[in-house]
C-alpha cells in the first residue's frame, strides 16, 4: 500500500508531503484545485513518461517520491524474483527529471530503469482514470482476468499447453527439414559428402595447430640458423691467414704471460684473458657440434605447409578454428544420417507429432470446461454487483468460442459481454459506454476480480462522475467494502462518498504573491465538515449543509462499522 507520497515542484505544487491511510482514501477540492495533477504525478510513480513541461516554476527540476508497504506475498516474491527485495517490506520509488533533460529513477536508493519501475508497479498500484484505457476495456485482458480468478485450477493447464507448443513447433520444424523429395535428398547428400571429404583431407582431431606452428617456424628458419652458425664458426677458429679469434686471442695471451710477474694487476689480468680464451674455444665447439647435428627436413616442411594450406580453407568455408570445424562436421554427420533414413524418421515424427499435438488439444478442452464453470460464477457475480449500483437491468455475459486452431490461450476466444437495458443485445464490453456508467461498471467488476488480483493499491480518479443520489451512496459503500481488502484512493466530488472515507484529503489552490501554489493536507473534524458541508451546498455553506455533512458523518461510521469485515 502507499503509506507516503512526496511531491516537489510539479506543475503548481510546490512541495507537499502527505501520508495515506490503510483503508478508504479520499481527496477533495474544487475544480481546478489540482486533483488532475495529482493523479498525473501518482502516474509518473508508477513509470510513465516524463515531462519537463510539468517541471514547476519554483526550481529547475521535479520529483515524485513514493514509500510503500508490501503486504502480498506474491508481489513480495516477484520482488525478491527480479533483485529488488523489499527492506522491512518497504520500496520507495524516486522519480527525479530536470528542464536540461537529465533524469533519475530509484528503488530503495537504486538507479533502475522507467521500465523496472513499471513492471514492479503494475504489482502495487491499480490506476483507474475516467479518460484512460482501462484493463476491462481491452480484450487482450480477458483472458487472464478469467483465468486468474482460479488460476490454481487454469495455470498447470496453460503451462502444460505452452510447453506442448513448444514440442509440437519443434516436431514441425524437424518434419519440414525431412519432407523433401528423392531428388533433393540425393542432390544434399551430395553436398554433405562432398563437404565431409573435404573436412577428411586432415585428421582434425590429432592436429595440435600450436604445435605444427612451432615445429614449422623452427624449420623455415633452419638454413638461417645454419647459416649464422657457420659465420660464427669461421670467425671464431676457422682458417685465416690473419689468423681466427682464437688464434689472436692466444698470441694475446701468451704476450701478456711473459709480463704478469712484473705486477699483480697484469697477473690478474692475464689469468682472466686465459679463461676468456677458453671459455669462447667451448663456445666454438657447441656451436661446431650444434651445426654438424641441425637436420633441415625439407619434406616436412612441405608437409607442414599443405596442412596450413588446408586448414585455412577448412577455416574459411567451415569454421574460425579446429573446434568449430569439427562441430560443423557433428551437424553434417546428424543430418546425413537422417537423411539415410527419412521415411523412417518421418513416421517416428510425425507419430510423435500426433501424440504431442492430441494430448495438446485434450489439455485445450479440459480448460475450456474449467473456464465455462468460472464464467458462471463471474457472470452472476458481476451482473449482481451492476444491480447493486442500481443499474438494475444490467446483465454480464462471458462469450467463449471454441477455435479450430490451438493457441498459448487454448482453444477459446473469449469477449466479456454486457447489457444495460431491456430490449438491447449484448455488445462487447470493448465498445460500450461512457460517463458515470463506466464507473459503475468498473467498479462492479474491480469487486469481482479483485479476488485474484495481487495489487494492493486501487486508486479511481473521479469514479463517482456522472451519478447522484442513491447511486452515488451505494458507489460509496462499494468502495468501503473494497477497502476491507485493499487501499482504496478515490478522487470525489460528490459527499456522499466522501464521508465514507477513512482518510480524507483536501487539495486546495491559493495564489501567493505572482503564483499559484496547490497543496495537499489531511482533515478531520471541524474542517472535514465544512469540506463535506461544501460538497452538498456548494460555495455557500450555511447552517443547514453544516447540520448534513454532521449527519453524513455518523452515518458512515455506523454504516462502515456494520460493513467492517
Amino acid at each position: 500500500m502507499l503509506k507516503n507520497l512526496y511531491i516537489r515542484n510539479f506543475v503548481i505544487i510546490e512541495q507537499v508531503n502527505i501520508e495515506f491511510d490503510s483503508g478508504f482514501n479520499v481527496i477533495t477540492g474544487e475544480t481546478g484545485a489540482g486533483k488532475s495533477i495529482l493523479i498525473n504525478a501518482l502516474e509518473i510513480l508508477i513509470g510513465n513518461r516524463l515531462d519537463k513541461k510539468a517541471i514547476g516554476a519554483f526550481a529547475d527540476s521535479a520529483m515524485v517520491e513514493g514509500s510503500f508497504y508490501i503486504d502480498s506475498s506474491e508481489t513480495k516474491q516477484f520482488l525478491l524474483d527480479n533483485g529488488y527485495p523489499p527492506e522491512e517490506d518497504l520500496i520507495i520509488i524516486s522519480r527525479k527529471w530536470g528542464r536540461n533533460g537529465n533524469s533519475e529513477n530509484r528503488l530503495n536508493g537504486r538507479i533502475v530503469t522507467a521500465t523496472i519501475i513499471k513492471k514492479i508497479m503494475n504489482h502495487i498500484i491499480d490506476i483507474h482514470g475516467q479518460n484512460q484505457n482501462q484493463m476491462l476495456l481491452k480484450k487482450d485482458n480477458y483472458y487472464n482476468l478469467l483465468d486468474d480468478y482460479q488460476r490454481e485450477r487454469t495455470q498447470p493447464l496453460l503451462e502444460q499447453i505452452k510447453s506442448l507448443l513448444a514440442e509440437i513447433h519443434h516436431y514441425e520444424e524437424e518434419l519440414n527439414n525431412i519432407s523433401v523429395d528423392k531428388s533433393e535428398i540425393d542432390r544434399e547428400l551430395d553436398i554433405i559428402n562432398y563437404q565431409l571429404d573435404e573436412i577428411d583431407e586432415l585428421n582434425l582431431e590429432e592436429i595440435d595447430e600450436t604445435a605444427i606452428d612451432t615445429e614449422y617456424d623452427r624449420l623455415s628458419r633452419m638454413e638461417t640458423v645454419k647459416e649464422n652458425l657457420a659465420h660464427i664458426h669461421e670467425k671464431l677458429s676457422g682458417f685465416d691467414p690473419m689468423g681466427n679469434i682464437l688464434d689472436q686471442l692466444n698470441t694475446l695471451s701468451q704476450n701478456l704471460s711473459t709480463i704478469s710477474d712484473f705486477d699483480s694487476v697484469l697477473k690478474e689480468s692475464s689469468d682472466e684473458l686465459e679463461e676468456v680464451h677458453i671459455v669462447l674455444e667451448e663456445i666454438s665447439n657447441n656451436i661446431s657440434r650444434f651445426h654438424d647435428n641441425l637436420y633441415y627436413n625439407e619434406e616436412r616442411q612441405f608437409e607442414l605447409e599443405s596442412i596450413f594450406s588446408v586448414l585455412t580453407k577448412l577455416k574459411r568455408k567451415y569454421g574460425a578454428d579446429i573446434e568449430k570445424i569439427l562441430e560443423f562436421k557433428e551437424e553434417l554427420e546428424k543430418r546425413k544420417t537422417v537423411l539415410l533414413n527419412v521415411d523412417e524418421n518421418r513416421k517416428i515424427l510425425q507419430k510423435k507429432l500426433d501424440q504431442i499435438t492430441q494430448k495438446a488439444y485434450t489439455l485445450g478442452k479440459d480448460l475450456s470446461i474449467i473456464r465455462q464453470e468460472i464464467a458462471k460464477i463471474i457472470e452472476r457475480k458481476v451482473t449482481n454487483n451492476l444491480k447493486d449500483l442500481n443499474m438494475l437491468n444490467a446483465e454480464f455475459s462471458i462469450q467463449i468460442e471454441k477455435q479450430d486452431e490451438l493457441h498459448y490461450n487454448g482453444l477459446d476466444k473469449v469477449d466479456f459481454l454486457l447489457k444495460t437495458n431491456k430490449g438491447q443485445d449484448f455488445n462487447s464490453l470493448s465498445k460500450i459506454a461512457s460517463g458515470g456508467e463506466v464507473s459503475r461498471i468498473m467498479l462492479g467488476f474491480k469487486e469481482v476480480f479483485a479476488e485474484a488480483d495481487p495489487t494492493e493499491t486501487l486508486i479511481f480518479d473521479e469514479i463517482d462522475a456522472g451519478i447522484s443520489g442513491r447511486t452515488a451512496q451505494i458507489v460509496g459503500e462499494k468502495l468501503v467494502d473494497l477497502a476491507n481488502k485493499f487501499q482504496v484512493i478515490s478522487i470525489s466530488h460528490l459527499p456522499q462518498i466522501a464521508s465514507l472515507a477513512d482518510r480524507h484529503i483536501l487539495i486546495e489552490k491559493k495564489d501567493i504573491e505572482e503564483k499559484t501554489i496547490s497543496n495537499l493536507y489531511i482533515i478531520e473534524e471541524e474542517e472535514r465538515t465544512e469540506e463535506i458541508a461544501r460538497l452538498i451546498g456548494g460555495v455557500d455553506i450555511t447552517n443547514i449543509t453544516r447540520m448534513q455533512a454532521e449527519e453524513m458523518l455518523e452515518q458512515a461510521i455506523s454504516m462502515k462499522k456494520e460493513r467492517k469485515v
